[in-house]
């Protein structure tokens, strides 16, 4: 009752699909994240493995025609869009052709630079009666101007203002607000509601208000 199976086709991927693990932006990674291909063949495959930037991978194994393939990105990796190759080969050990791009125009990109180190522009008080450099009893918020350097990887990035009084540890003020394309090579301006400036811990009159910012690319550096 013994059987042979005779296969002359060569397998094939028809789906291979992107992304990483980056909580901002799935298409972009940073130091650490990690990143997933998923793939899914033609028939069921005996063999497959895969390298990122020419380094090894892992894989998750789903069935014998679904397979993960998982990779961590480190200092070592090159900065810019990650290269592929997948090899695999089906039951009878057919080898299917290197796969080097995905099914779906999915790629992950790879930045490791931190954004160039800026000052905090102007910080002017709105509403009510506005004084240069001081903040009363009558301003309803503030405005605090940011620059932003023309660098293409904050498109999308954010900004989080910082605040403390007097002696005091630096907390954040407000929410992060992102950074628009118009945005990037300019100045960005984040508007502060006067209630979240007198939550600050040690808000006090006759006391100085320190400010500070975080400027975060698209995946995430700061």
């Amino acid at each position: 009752g013994s059987k042979v199976f005779y296969d002359r086709t060569n397998p094939e991927l028809n789906t291979v699909s992107a992304n990483s693990w980056n909580p901002w932006n799935q298409s972009w990674a940073r130091v650490g994240n990690g990143c997933r291909i998923s793939t899914n063949a033609s028939e069921e495959l005996l063999t497959i493995s895969a390298t990122i930037n020419t380094q090894s991978t892992s894989l998750d194994t789903h069935s014998l025609t679904e397979h993960d393939i998982n990779y961590t990105f480190s200092e070592s990796d090159p900065e810019g869009p990650f290269t592929i190759e997948i090899v695999f080969t089906d039951s009878a050990g057919n080898e299917g052709d290197p796969v080097m791009v995905t099914t779906d125009n999915s790629l992950v990109i790879f930045d490791k630079t931190s954004p160039s180190d800026f000052t905090v522009g102007d910080v002017v008080s709105t509403g009510g009666n506005t004084v240069a450099n001081f903040w009363n009893s009558t301003n309803t918020g503030l405005n605090i101007t940011i620059p932003i350097e023309s660098d293409s990887t904050l498109d999308s990035g954010r900004v989080q203002i910082l605040a403390k009084t007097g002696a005091n540890d630096f907390e954040l003020l407000g929410d992060y607000t992102f950074i628009t394309s118009p945005e990037v090579g300019a100045t960005k301006t984040v508007s502060i509601p006067g209630d979240s400036i007198r939550a600050i811990t040690g808000y006090i009159e006759n006391d100085t208000l320190t400010l500070n910012a975080y400027i975060f690319d698209i995946p995430g550096n700061e």
